[in-house]
């Protein structure tokens, strides 16, 4: 017999699957004691929260950390539900390596950094940082295929 969190891990992919049928989704289920969870991760594709909007129904509550409990407000009978669900969405190196290729272009802060971890004072960033910061909000199904102008517009 299958456990609520397995329950919920394939409901959650069955529907990312219909909303997003080209991100390939890992939705993966664990129990531990004192409760259980479900992982949702993807690399590109689309936005995390668009993706929070659809697998926040399967968590059941949410953690008070102020008084150290975890409440039940959103239990449904419905569908199965997990204590925890969360997502992560990786940025492949070959998009981040076309952004900073990019930015170099648009930035002059930009014209002199060699590589793409380099610290650059006038943001306070390494690229990596100031890229996976622009490039948080777009929808990357199709890849990097948009000028850097338009990444930073979000």
């Amino acid at each position: 017999m299958k456990t609520q969190a397995a329950l919920a891990a394939k409901a959650i992919k069955k529907e990312l699957k219909s909303k997003f049928p080209n991100v390939k989704f890992s939705v993966r289920s664990d129990n531990f004691s004192m409760g259980d969870s479900v992982n949702v991760s993807w690399i590109n594709g689309v936005p995390a929260r668009l993706v929070e909007e659809i697998i926040s129904k399967y968590q059941y509550g949410s953690f008070n950390g102020m008084e150290d409990i975890y409440e039940h407000t959103n239990t449904r009978d419905d569908m199965p539900q997990s204590k925890f669900v969360s997502c992560h969405r990786e940025i492949s190196d070959e998009i981040l390596n076309k952004a900073f290729e990019d930015a170099k272009e648009y930035f002059a802060f930009f014209k002199d950094v060699k590589v793409i971890n380099e610290w650059i004072p006038e943001i306070s960033y390494t690229a990596r940082e100031y890229l996976l910061t622009k490039l948080r909000n777009k929808d990357l199904s199709d890849g990097y295929s948009f000028s850097f102008l338009r990444c930073i517009n979000v």
